[in-house]
Formats: C-alpha cells, structure tokens, sequence
C-alpha cells in the first residue's frame, strides 16, 4: 500500500503542475482537443480440429473505437484521457464495452504517467512474436478451437486480468534506456479474467469471481534500443510481483505472483525478428500442488516483400507443471498483409495449434477455481487442428 500512496503522491504533483500551466497558458498552449480513431475487421475461418464443438466454418467481426481528448499546455506538458471500445462480439461476449479507460500526462522530459483501466509495463515495454506477425496474429485462438484443460497459449507474464485499474509511468529515453513501473491496488476490481473467457461444462460462461487474482501487483520494465545505419536492436526485460489471493468462497490459498519476462526485436532492411522468454513460476497457482503457472518462448521473422505487402511465420511454446505431468501448447503461424490502398488491407493467416495435458489433471476433481486455466470443459482432451484465416481490415 506504501507504494501505491507514493504513486498517488506522483499523481496528484504532475496534474497540479499542469492545471498551474493550464491556467497560465502560453504562446504555446493549445486547449483539449476531441479526436477519434481505430479498426474494424472481418474475418471468416475454416477449422479442422480433433476435438470439436464448433463449426467448421465460422465468421467474426470485431475491432476497437478509440476516443481521446488532449491539449498542451505553454511548458510542453500534453495531458488528456482515452477510452477504447472494444467491439468484439463473438460467442464468448456479445456486449460491446469499454476496454480502456485512462488519464494521461506526458513530457519529454518526464517521462508519460498513465491512471486508469490500461495495460501495464510488461505489455507496453515488452515486445514478443506477435509483435512481428502479421493478419490476428494468432490470437484469440481459444475463440475457435477447444484447447485441452489446463493450458495456456498466452506469451506473455501480464495477468489475465491485463487491464485493471493501475498507475503506469514510464520515464524518458537516456541513451536508449528507457524504465518503466506500473502498480494495481487490486485486480479484484475488474476484469480478473478479461483476456481468456473460458466455459463451463453446459457451455456456459465462468463468472470472474472463479479466478485467483493480485492485490499490490507491481510490475518493473527497462529497455534499451540502439539504431545502427541500417539497421535497429531492442532488449527488453519486466519483473512482476504481487500478492496473490484465492478466489471468493473457495477456501484455497495460492502463490503469490513471482515472474520474470526477456525479448528481443530487430530490423534490417526488410526483415523483422523478435523472440521472448517467459517464466511466471508459481503466480497465483494453488499452494500444495506441484502445479505450476505458465513459461515459454516465442518467436517469429517478418519479411516486407514491398511497400504494400508482408509476410510472417512464427512459433510460440508454452507448458506449465499439473498433475500426472505437463500441459502443453504450441501454436505456428504464417500471415501475408496486403495494403488495398491507405486504411484498407487484406489479410490470410494459417494457424496450426497443438494441445495436450495429462489424463489425470483433465479429468481430476477439485481443479476447477482452484487453477487458472482448468475451467475449460473435461471434453477438451489433448487436441491438434488447422484454421485458414482470410480476412480485411479497415482502419480510420
């Protein structure tokens, strides 16, 4: 709680020294301004799965409206507030809703302090494979195929619960460093369980209070990026902390969050890498098992073959300790983006996804609320399938 006061003494010192600027305005100052932007998509999928219970064939629609309000003031201070709708109705979440909501000041010389329903550091100063891959880039997968019991595809040590309320500042560049902090009070407050919906075993959707979450999560991130004359390096690290708790009613206690992430992104001419590796040991894993939460690795190459198109392959593996052995999950992605004309493209993307955990933890007792990621049906037994992907993009 320290920390978290100290963070609100941070606040509450930047946006005093901004409304002193904003009521003395300059040649500089500009007031608030209005503006809105963001995406929307359509894909259709065709799945061929070893394990099914949904079509073969399937569409989605989905995307994000951003709004955003800003000014600057005389001293080059920027301040303002976003909000991002995400608009994803598919079959897990048919209810259009804000994703994001936050305030924000930013100075070149400061560094950018966030307060809100945001991403922390080790989304935003992290970067992964996905962030080389092209079309969806592989994600969402659990939207259209039954992944076995206890796995989790995310490469990733950010909570399930990515977006709730937390302070996030990171400071300026010096010298291609960069140092990053984020805290949540409590992921208890909101979306415990916001980035993979699971189903219970009538088909019905698991309510967030089934989840472990973190109270003082406290995540550390630092970069560095060097630029050569034709080409750009970047490595990046994040630590996270926070003290995990059961869920509600459930009488279980769990490991408190303990994990670490590395990555690496780079470019030359007209190629792209980036890798990370992952370990988020026992996070939020219930106390007396030998079960572990989630590690692994990704990586993927991007190649644009002109102004107008890309192509990507990329591969992530993730396993985790559960009883009778590992839960496993490998998911290999290919994608080519063509660029229509400025805010339209079109994309296709091939994913072939393998599952599997042992028979013994699929169908154990007294797993569901206990683990993170056992709430998918018993029914999901090791799996192995292929989705082709053809899709477009509009962006505005």
């Amino acid at each position: 709680m320290r920390k978290f006061l100290k963070a609100l003494t941070l606040a509450g010192v930047s946006l005093a020294a901004l409304e002193s600027s904003a009521n003395n305005p300059g040649p500089l100052s500009r007031g608030p301004a209005v503006s809105f932007g963001g995406s929307i998509q359509a894909a259709g999928f065709a799945v061929n799965q070893k394990v099914r219970s949904t079509k073969e064939v399937t569409f989605q629609t989905n995307g994000d409206l951003v709004a955003s309000i800003g000014g600057t003031t005389d001293s080059n201070l920027t301040y303002g507030g976003m909000a991002v709708i995400s608009l994803d109705r598919n079959k897990f979440d048919t209810t259009d809703g804000l994703s994001e909501v936050y305030v924000y000041v930013n100075h070149d010389a400061l560094g950018n302090l966030k307060f809100g329903d945001t991403n922390g550091v080790e989304d935003t100063m992290m970067y992964t494979s996905g962030d080389v891959l092209g079309a969806l880039r592989g994600r969402d997968v659990n939207k259209y195929f039954n992944i076995t019991r206890g796995v989790d595809l995310r490469e990733t040590i950010e909570q399930l619960n990515d977006r709730a309320t937390k302070i996030a500042y990171s400071s300026p560049t010096v010298h291609g460093f960069q140092l990053g902090l984020s805290f949540t009070p409590n992921s208890n407050f909101y979306g415990r369980y916001k980035s993979a919906n699971t189903t219970n075993s009538t088909g019905g959707l698991n309510t967030s209070q089934s989840y472990p979450y973190a109270q003082n999560h406290l995540a550390t991130a630092l970069s560095y990026n060097h630029s050569f004359s034709q080409a750009n390096v970047g490595l990046y690290g994040v630590y996270a902390s926070g003290k995990g708790h059961a869920p509600s009613g459930q009488g279980n206690s769990v490991n408190n969050v303990n994990a670490w992430q590395v990555g690496f992104l780079g470019d030359a001419g007209n190629w792209q890498l980036g890798a990370s590796y992952f370990d988020n040991g026992k996070s939020l894993v219930k106390k007396g098992t030998n079960w572990t939460n989630t590690k692994g690795f990704g990586v993927a190459a991007g190649y644009d073959f002109a102004h107008n198109m890309n192509a990507s392959l990329g591969m992530t593996h993730t396993e985790r300790k559960v009883t009778g052995g590992k839960a496993k999950g490998d998911v290999l992605v290919a994608a080519v983006d063509y660029l229509v004309m400025p805010g339209l493209e079109a994309f296709v993307e091939i994913d072939n996804v393998t599952t599997k955990a042992p028979t013994a933890y699929v169908t154990g007792t007294n797993v569901s609320g206990a683990d993170l990621y056992a709430n998918y049906p018993t029914t999901n037994i090791n799996n192995h399938g292929t989705a082709f992907i053809l899709g477009s993009r509009v962006r505005f």
